[in-house]
């Protein structure tokens, strides 16, 4: 987790290195135990290995620009990265499932969210159009989710489907993106504070 430290200086930035590399090598840790455990139910291709190692051998590179000094290209892909693969993979899994389910587009919003406090955490408030960066991309995936399926033809009606408070899920993902982005800057916000106090 501390590849890369000797191209940092400050606390922060030592910080901000090493969630990063965390990040990076448990979300391709993740995919590696799909690869392992998921067969034993009997519903992964053998064919869709191949998007779970590039997209686990993509992560684990972000931990590797840490290590040549491309700290700021690192968080970025951090945020940006997760965020894409979700896109493509929800892609792959419903046009290849036998029978595609409400659960799977709901499932894979679950995970949006879940990802969606990366920029907060390895971002520091001082750095706001950096984290605003960061934040773009995942947010705009976040509430284009159901037009970018439907342009790649894996939409949720294009697939048969018809549950009528599906769309909800829209609102409620952008109420949930919304308070942990508050809650995270409202957060760091008190500890740059208490911090500041000890300081002085």
């Amino acid at each position: 987790m501390f590849c890369g430290g000797q191209h940092v200086n400050s606390l922060p930035e030592r910080r901000n290195l090493q969630l990063t590399n965390f990040i990076a090598f448990w979300l391709a840790l993740c995919l590696c135990s799909i690869l392992l455990f998921r067969p034993f139910a009997g519903t992964l291709e053998r064919w869709f290995y191949l998007p779970l190692i590039v997209e686990a051998f993509l992560l684990l590179s972000i931990i590797w620009l840490n290590h040549i000094g491309f700290n700021l290209l690192a968080r970025i892909l951090i945020c940006w990265l997760p965020a894409a693969i979700l896109i493509i993979d929800l892609r792959i899994v419903i046009l290849n499932v036998p029978q595609p389910e409400t659960s799977h587009y709901v499932g894979f919003r679950i995970f949006q969210i879940a990802f969606s406090f990366f920029p907060f955490v390895v971002f520091n408030l001082s750095e706001k159009w950096k984290m605003v960066l960061a934040v773009l991309v995942p947010l705009l995936l976040a509430v284009s989710f159901d037009k970018l399926l439907d342009i790649l033809g894996a939409g949720y009606t294009q697939m048969g489907l018809s549950e009528s408070s599906y769309y909800y899920n829209n609102f409620r993902t952008i109420i949930s993106l919304s308070v942990i982005g508050a809650s995270f800057v409202f957060l760091k916000s008190i500890l740059k504070g208490k911090k500041q106090e000890i300081q002085d």
